[in-house]
């Protein structure tokens, strides 16, 4: 097999591309994507010398950062032990944060509402690429219109459907979607507007050109201003069919659902409600999402009512359904309260990367505690946004504030935690509550562990990585 390890997907991201990496791990117990990660990583350092600390959360972190260290110090190949690199720290790299998806069940489970996010959602994102109407890169190439017999015999024909392309999302040769592709949907009608306005008055620009010199200039950036229209009519058809998903009552819906769960709003109000998707036949996938958000927020759901929900779903959706019910309690995201002590399973054994294989946490924990202390209720600006929170609309993923509690420490604990018990825009807005003021922006620091968050860690399920990685004469700088 080719060794292709991390695949470059943009300037400042890589990706192992491995789509099924928590099923084969949790539910099928293969863990073969965490040495593939371990080599990808150890690649890494040959290029760009040792990272000084790795640092992480998550059994999972813990088994890739093992492995990471193992595989320095015996290597496959006895001479890349010597590979000057791997003897000395990075001058690059200032630390490695892996963390484990375990930890952070919840974020996965919300709606995207950033433009790209949304992209995924609505037309879905494979490996940056999406299919499109071809004619959207070809608007005069329209099939020809036949005689009037033709029209009539095609009158009872189905027409074809329109020919799909695949067109790759990139901020490199598309500067539109650089500008929108992390906006939240709410503000991307109003930089496509600009846009349209900017490329109109260029266009004019060419009535005012009276010299051969300035007739020259014009044509000269003319191709540049058609790539720059065919971006701009590629993201408004898109634009168009992410506003006609948003605008449906039951995206409305779901989005209310999943914002009062993070802020544990009437909890049992919210489980009714999607007692009512499935009752409207609301797809599948999006019943089981909340549901599992539901059960991961509140600590599962009362038994009864949980088995009559799947009862349900297996009634309405069919029974073929039946084996992914399992497999989602099987990997504690879909769970009753109280849990069955037949449920429980031991964590993992602690140790050394030969330990036994990888579980998912037995309860997730409780998530109202974890929520106050990384304040992941957070109020910021949809047009300037000064937090990560504005990506989910008012929730910080925790994942993100795992790092910036190792790296920017300050932010994390300049967002005050929301009034009225954390409660969503949409909880505060029916009780009459004021939104909270917004917080400004913090910058970086050096690295320093996890220091000032330890007992907010130990919430978290999983075990606790920190390891310093020292050059071949031990020296640590």
């Amino acid at each position: 097999n080719y060794k292709l390890e991390f695949i470059p997907l943009e300037e400042d991201l890589l990706s192992l591309e491995l789509k099924s990496t928590y099923k084969e791990i949790f539910l099928d117990g293969d863990e073969t994507s965490i040495y593939y990660a371990a080599q990808a990583l150890l690649t890494i350092q040959q290029a760009y010398g040792l990272f000084p600390r790795i640092l992480g959360k998550g059994d999972g972190a813990k088994k890739l950062a093992d492995l990471l260290l193992h595989l320095r110090a015996h290597p496959a190949d006895p001479a890349q032990a010597q590979h000057p690199n791997l003897q000395t720290q990075s001058e690059i790299f200032d630390s490695l944060i892996i963390i484990d998806r375990s930890v952070d069940m919840v974020t996965p489970l919300l709606t995207q509402l950033t433009y790209q996010g949304l992209l995924d959602e609505v037309l879905g994102v494979q490996n940056s690429h999406i299919e499109v109407d071809a004619a959207i890169f070809n608007p005069t190439n329209q099939p020809a219109t036949g005689s009037p017999s033709t029209s009539t015999s095609l009158a009872t024909t189905p027409a074809a459907p329109p020919k799909k392309k695949k067109h790759r999302l990139t901020a490199e040769t598309d500067g539109l979607f650089a500008q929108i592709r992390d906006a939240n949907f709410a503000v991307v009608g109003t930089k496509l507007n600009r846009e349209a306005r900017r490329l109109d008055t260029e266009y004019k620009g060419r009535h005012q050109a009276q010299t051969v010199a300035q007739l020259r200039d014009f044509v000269g950036k003319l191709g540049g201003l058609q790539n720059e229209q065919t971006n701009l009519r590629l993201h408004t058809d898109l634009s168009e069919k992410i506003a006609a998903f948003t605008q449906t009552d039951m995206f409305n819906k779901s989005l209310e659902i999943q914002q009062n769960l993070l802020a544990s709003y009437e909890p049992t109000a919210q489980v009714s409600a999607i007692e009512d998707l499935i009752t409207q036949e609301a797809p599948l996938q999006l019943v089981l999402r909340l549901l599992c958000l539901a059960s991961l927020t509140n600590g599962g759901i009362k038994a009864k009512t949980l088995e009559n929900i799947k009862r349900e779903i297996l009634q309405t959706y069919g029974y073929n359904y039946l084996p992914l019910l399992l497999a989602l309690t099987s990997l504690s995201l879909l769970l009753p309260n109280p849990l069955p002590k037949s449920m429980t399973h031991p964590p993992n054994a602690p140790g050394s990367m030969l330990s036994s294989s990888l579980k998912p946490p037995a309860q997730p924990p409780s998530f109202g505690p974890v929520r106050k202390a990384l304040r992941v209720l957070s109020d910021t600006p949809e047009t300037t946004p000064t937090d990560v929170s504005y990506v989910y609309s008012g929730y910080a993923p925790l994942s993100i504030r795992l790092v910036q509690a190792v790296a920017m420490k300050g932010l994390v604990l300049a967002n005050l935690p929301l009034s009225e018990g954390g409660k969503s825009d949409v909880a505060r807005a029916a009780m009459g509550v004021a939104k909270e003021p917004k917080v400004e922006s913090v910058a970086s620091h050096p690295i320093n562990g996890w220091k000032g968050f330890e007992e907010v860690v130990r919430l978290l399920p999983g075990a606790l990585v920190d390891e310093v990685q020292r050059e071949a004469d031990g020296h640590q700088k």
